[in-house]
């Protein structure tokens, strides 16, 4: 059982037993979010209850069989802000703030007022609600095939004090397209992994996030840029932006699909470790 005369000491035993299996760099890291996170009230010598040092034990167990520190302290950093992940999210990650970051400051959409927006797979909501935030006068939708995914995108949007408007759909459902207004901006981060390409990732992210929002269909790895082209032929405004998150692996294949008369001003950018990550493209 992990214990202390204080909170300090307790964080300190807690990096220690932490430290053999992740080292201490990261060890001190996963410390620093259970700090922050979840016991931000508590000073280093504030004594711990019983209550207090359960939860901690717990958690730490959970962290020594591997599982992700956001999920086990239920809380995530995206574009400046906290948000609620669980199991049912992916957890949000850097690349995706780029994508972020992208459309915010695109040529298009920098100064543009009243825009509408579709977030395709959202989540936990965090391209909806960091742009619902950034752009308070865009009208933002998400919709994502997981009721549980949209329960913690809700979540978020309310800690945060943002209007976006959810809904659960099968985007490859062609006829629930129907039910959506026209959008200015199509932005995703869709399944774009081959099941093949596991063994590339991190064991903790094969265990424990969704299947379902990392892996495409092994014969089909494309399959939801195919989706997207055609929804943006069909949802969005003429003259209306595309802006994807794409396998690096893949990024010329991707680019390929969009080489019709349907899209213009296609470009693939690098994220900050260098490697093809975002697809844009605009509706003729």
């Amino acid at each position: 059982m992990i214990g202390g005369r204080n909170f300090g000491e307790v964080w300190a035993r807690m990096k220690a037993r932490l430290e053999g299996r992740v080292g201490p760099r990261e060890a001190e890291g996963i410390v620093r979010a259970v700090r922050e996170d979840v016991f931000q009230e508590k000073s280093e010598t504030e004594m711990p209850s019983a209550e207090d040092l359960a939860l901690l034990e717990e958690m730490l167990n959970r962290l020594l069989a591997g599982e992700p520190v956001q999920y086990v302290t239920g809380w995530a950093p995206f574009y400046g802000y906290m948000l609620e992940v669980t199991p049912d999210v992916l957890i949000p990650r850097p690349e995706t703030e780029e994508l972020v970051y992208e459309i915010l400051h695109h040529p298009a959409f920098a100064k543009k007022r009243g825009g509408r927006v579709l977030d395709v797979g959202t989540g936990s909501g965090c391209i909806a609600v960091a742009l619902a935030r950034q752009r308070p006068d865009w009208e933002v939708h998400g919709i994502d095939l997981s009721e549980k995914a949209l329960e913690v995108a809700r979540r978020n949007a309310d800690n945060l004090g943002t209007s976006v408007a959810f809904r659960q759909m099968d985007v490859r459902d062609e006829a629930s397209w129907a039910a959506l207004p026209h959008f200015d901006l199509i932005a995703s981060n869709p399944p774009y992994i081959a099941p093949s390409e596991q063994a590339r990732m991190d064991l903790h992210v094969r265990r424990h996030e969704p299947a379902m929002a990392l892996f495409a269909p092994e014969e089909d790895p494309l399959l939801f840029y195919r989706v997207l082209r055609k929804l943006g032929e069909s949802r969005l405004q003429a003259g209306g932006w595309l802006f994807a998150e794409i396998n690096a692996l893949r990024a010329e294949d991707t680019l390929s699909l969009f080489t019709d008369d349907a899209w213009t001003e296609t470009e693939i950018l690098d994220d900050l470790q260098g490697k093809p990550r975002i697809f844009i493209a605009r509706k003729r």
